[in-house]
């Protein structure tokens, strides 16, 4: 047992499965996104929308994208 553990502070980690993430995100996008803090309006359901809407309101810069879509393998 660790310092932190004992303490009662140890930092939990949680493995986060890319395929289950990507199960999520494909089965609901909008609510995906919203709960993970960004504003989708209501209806938008194309994923090319979405992008164009996050990139103009300034959610989502360039650069992150451009991880976002390396990470997506695209």
């Amino acid at each position: 047992m660790s310092l932190f553990e004992k303490l009662g502070g140890a930092p939990q980690q949680q493995r986060i499965s890319y395929n289950e993430e990507m199960k999520k995100l494909q089965a609901g996008p909008t609510e995906y996104l919203r709960n993970a803090g960004l504003n989708v309006p209501d209806g938008m359901t194309d994923p090319r929308e979405i992008t164009q809407h996050l990139m103009r309101s300034g959610q989502v810069g360039a650069p992150r994208f451009r991880q976002i879509m390396q990470l997506l393998g695209r």
